[in-house]
């Protein structure tokens, strides 16, 4: 049964990966371009927070079995992998609850209003505003592009070698060696 899961596992987590990966990377792109008119757009911000939201929830999927698929390998690539799989889904993670946390702002403040965690609610809503500013999101959208980016390219380093591409050599080259 437990080669079973982890046959499973090795079969499944390339399906699973790309999801979060092609929701982050449109979020990054979106978050990134700069048109005045998309940005007015009273949905803009639904859109972004949605694509954030699912593509962090679906990195914890793919780590699970990514974790399963790897079972007891322990090579310096898989860890290495496995690190910047972990840092883009923290990172995406942070992002998604300060969405969350912007959606739902007047509602939580509402509730926390006239409690003990008023204070708790001031700090962490002031550290919302402070990322869910654009000098503030932009760069954290472009570094969490970089850690997917560096994920993914290991990723093809362990499934088709080092050598399968230049970006893949040059990353591979970079963080495992």
């Amino acid at each position: 049964l437990r080669d079973k899961v982890l046959n499973m596992a090795i079969n499944i987590h390339p399906f699973i990966v790309h999801m979060p990966i092609g929701l982050l990377s449109l979020y990054t792109f979106l978050e990134v371009i700069s048109i005045k008119k998309l940005q007015s757009l009273p949905y803009w911000f639904f859109v972004k927070a949605i694509l954030v939201i699912f593509g962090s929830l679906g990195t914890y999927a793919a780590m699970f079995t990514g974790s399963l698929a790897a079972g007891e390998s322990k090579t310096l690539l898989v860890e290495v992998h496995s690190d910047f799989a972990f840092f883009t889904t923290v990172l995406y993670t942070i992002l998604a609850v300060t969405y969350l946390l912007s959606w739902f702002r007047d509602k939580v403040g509402s509730i926390l209003e006239n409690t003990k965690f008023k204070k708790v609610w001031i700090l962490v809503d002031s550290m919302r505003g402070f990322i869910m500013r654009r000098p503030v999101l932009f760069p954290l959208s472009i570094i969490g592009f970089i850690f997917i980016s560096v994920t993914g390219a290991l990723g093809g380093a362990m499934v088709y070698g080092p050598d399968i591409d230049p970006v893949v050599k040059f990353v591979h080259g970079l963080f495992v060696k």
